[in-house]
């Protein structure tokens, strides 16, 4: 499965816009634009998907365990 987006962004020091996701299996690959220090470039990042529920997303990157949890929007949901 993939997917255009243009919605996914990161903040802080070194923000990122992530222009494309695909699914495969359970794998995650983000195609985007990472900007800092002046200049642009564009990234891939592939992560396992560890764990999955309504509320929470756990991806493996290399070792790294990043942990998302989904947060209300401004109407409550």
């Amino acid at each position: 499965m993939s997917r255009e987006c243009s919605s996914c962004r990161t903040a802080g020091p070194f923000p990122s816009t992530c222009t494309r996701w695909q699914l495969d299996g359970s794998r995650l690959i983000l195609t985007g634009k990472s900007m800092g220090n002046g200049n642009s470039s564009l990234f891939t990042a592939a992560s396992t998907i560890d764990s999955l529920s309504r509320n929470t997303l756990i991806l493996n990157t290399e070792g790294t365990r990043e942990v998302y949890t989904r947060m209300a929007d401004a109407d409550g949901r």
